[in-house]
């Protein structure tokens, strides 16, 4: 994990975390990837209701292909912890 600063438009910095999804490990991009948003999910981090980062946001923090992040983002919708409308995608209620 590597430490980070955040700047978005007119927001003040903003210190993140950077979680490396590495790419010569055992396992694919994509889970890396769904298991980190999921843990955050499962742990309140990411709250119900709350936004998460678009596709091309994950893609460049994470240093994945935009098709990899989709692909966990979809595995998330499909497992109902996520939603999606024209606002964005939204971590769901439960």
């Amino acid at each position: 994990m590597l430490p980070h600063t955040i700047l978005r438009g007119s927001q003040r910095p903003q210190r993140s975390v950077c979680h490396v999804v590495t790419h010569d490990g055992p396992v694919a991009p994509w889970r890396q990837l769904y298991a980190l948003l999921r843990a955050q999910i499962d742990s309140g981090e990411l709250a119900p209701g709350a936004r998460l980062p678009s596709l091309v946001d994950l893609s460049q923090t994470h240093g994945v292909a935009i098709t990899t992040a989709r692909k966990a983002i979809d595995r998330l919708k499909d497992e109902g912890l996520i939603v999606t409308s024209p606002m964005g995608t939204f971590v769901a209620e439960r």
